[in-house]
């Protein structure tokens, strides 16, 4: 863990030391250099001969006020946000809706002791106005993605305001993208912040795309970790003065009324 500690905080200098130099106009590259996988891998602080998936997703760069999203795309910025450069360890968003994004803000104790279980809030953050000079990637729909069913839960964790477990390398942003995203997180003891998740992680819940319907009419939604003391309830504020079959269609923040579902 003592490592971890030290690749992570390494990075972090590097990033902000980085972004705090001057910003020079980039000379024009007439030819991109096609990476082979293997350097792909170490780039991205993954193991050289780790088998890459097949995907065909472009990834986007651009400032925050910029960047084209929709609901369910995955959003990622340095891991301190900054106007001058996006490097790793990057800081994981999902998108909502075509500019507001659900983010996990953990306590700056939390970062700083990787070692330490935390909590974290889930926080609406619209990008056009809060992270609008920030430089962004959009890396598009994760493989096999559920749908809308992740923007109403991520609805969900921003309302109820619970606290979420988190954890740098066991519980961080992207578990729960990944959840939202696909319905289940797993995380690898070989990928660096995104290794295996601890018990209190609560992103086992089963989530399909199907559910969206029911999720949406009921306004509410339990995540579980592992094991039966690991429970975290969601629901919307009012959903508990509903009668018996009503739905809680006029529950749902603006900008999920917006999208018009289930007319």
């Amino acid at each position: 863990m003592r490592l971890h500690i030290k690749v992570f905080v390494l990075l972090c200098l590097i990033c902000l030391a980085s972004a705090s130099g001057s910003e020079s106009p980039k000379p024009k590259v007439k030819h991109r250099i096609k990476l082979p996988p293997w350097m792909k891998n170490m780039a991205e602080l993954r193991w050289p001969w780790k088998k890459r998936p097949k995907d065909n997703r472009e990834f986007v760069k651009g400032r925050g006020q910029d960047l084209e999203m929709t609901a369910g795309d995955s959003i990622v910025s340095a891991m301190i946000p900054n106007r001058r450069i996006l490097c790793v360890p990057y800081r994981w968003m999902y998108a909502i809706d075509h500019k507001h994004v659900i983010a996990f803000w953990p306590g700056l104790g939390t970062l700083t002791n990787v070692a330490k279980k935390g909590k974290t809030n889930a926080h609406l953050v619209n990008i056009k106005e809060e992270m609008k000079r920030d430089k962004l990637m959009n890396r598009g729909k994760k493989r096999k993605h559920l749908g809308i069913v992740g923007s109403l839960v991520a609805a969900l964790m921003i309302e109820s305001k619970h606290d979420l477990p988190f954890h740098a390398f066991r519980c961080a942003g992207k578990h729960y993208v990944e959840y939202l995203s696909r319905g289940k997180a797993r995380g690898s003891l070989f990928s660096y912040m995104h290794n295996k998740m601890m018990d209190e992680c609560p992103v086992r819940a089963p989530l399909t795309k199907d559910m969206a319907r029911t999720i949406f009419h009921s306004g509410k939604f339990t995540l579980h970790g592992k094991g039966d003391k690991h429970v975290i309830h969601l629901a919307l504020p009012g959903v508990e003065k509903l009668s018996e079959g009503h739905s809680a269609r006029d529950l749902w923040p603006q900008y999920i009324r917006d999208m018009k579902l289930f007319q």
